[in-house]
């Protein structure tokens, strides 16, 4: 349906798990000589990732908030996501979210 239209662009947006922050080891595995923390029980902040993916192009769009993943956080990475690249679409008046069904196991 969008992947035939000039007026729709298809994205495709998720949000990863919450990341910790700090001077943490990588299971003792490391290619330089670095001082870290063997447990992640205070870490100096938390960031959580949320995308957004051009899946025609493969082109993949980041950001990352201190807070939850609101729907007002969504809202403002959309509005920063288009107005980023509204000027390489200037037909399309329509983004199309692509809806990921969680299937039980």
């Amino acid at each position: 349906m969008a992947e035939h239209s000039v007026t729709m662009l298809r994205i495709s947006i998720d949000a990863k798990a919450t990341i910790p922050i700090g001077d943490f080891s990588r299971r003792g595995k490391s290619r330089v000589n670095v001082r870290a923390v063997d447990h992640d029980f205070l870490p100096e902040q938390k960031v959580t990732p949320f995308g957004i993916l051009l899946p025609e192009m493969g082109e993949s769009f980041f950001y990352l908030t201190q807070s939850s993943i609101t729907s007002d956080f969504i809202a403002d990475c959309l509005v920063d996501f288009w107005d980023e690249v509204k000027h390489r679409f200037p037909l399309v008046n329509t983004l199309f979210l692509n809806y990921l069904k969680a299937y039980d196991s």
